[in-house]
């Protein structure tokens, strides 16, 4: 069996934009996601039901309390602490909602291939010395909603727009 690379669709601070965050999850799908990585701020269980049923690593963010962890675990979704680390085609991809500073700092420290983030609502897509360093944007605050398809064995980033409802 041939090996299939991953390609990761990567969201974040969805701020209860329901709607909004399906049509997003429905354009990863179509342009070839294999696995969610949510980065927190969802603010709602309806914005986790988005979730349920699909290859998904989600971590909380600061609008996020602990009972929507609790349901997102619930509902069976693997939900990680900030700042845990997946092994994506051997290449180490560490993510965080990215609200505490002091883990975004231990995580470049340690050196992953990836850095994915949200929380600031800005999209980027930096490096910091061994480490590309990407915010796929954000649904409230900006100018367009945006997402990230990221092939860490390809070193690859793609920005894709929302299209609006």
């Amino acid at each position: 069996m041939a090996n299939v690379t991953q390609v990761l669709g990567v969201l974040s601070d969805i701020h209860r934009q329901v709607a909004a965050g399906q049509r997003a999850i429905d354009l990863l799908k179509r342009e070839g996601a294999t696995r969610l990585v949510y980065l927190g701020d969802a603010e709602s269980e309806r914005v986790i039901d988005l979730f349920a049923g699909e290859a998904c690593s989600l971590c909380l963010g600061n609008c996020d309390d602990d009972a929507l962890g609790e349901y997102a675990r619930f509902i069976g979704l693997d939900i990680h602490p900030e700042g845990s680390v997946l092994e994506i085609d051997g290449v180490d991809v560490a993510f965080t909602h990215g609200h505490h500073h002091t883990v975004v700092e231990r995580m470049l420290r340690a050196g992953p291939g990836f850095l994915l983030h949200g929380h600031t609502h800005v999209r980027c897509d930096e490096r910091s010395g061994r480490t590309r360093i990407v915010n796929p944007g954000a649904f409230v605050r900006v100018d367009r909603p945006t997402v990230a398809l990221v092939t860490p064995a390809r070193d690859e980033v793609r920005f894709l727009d929302v299209p609006p409802g």
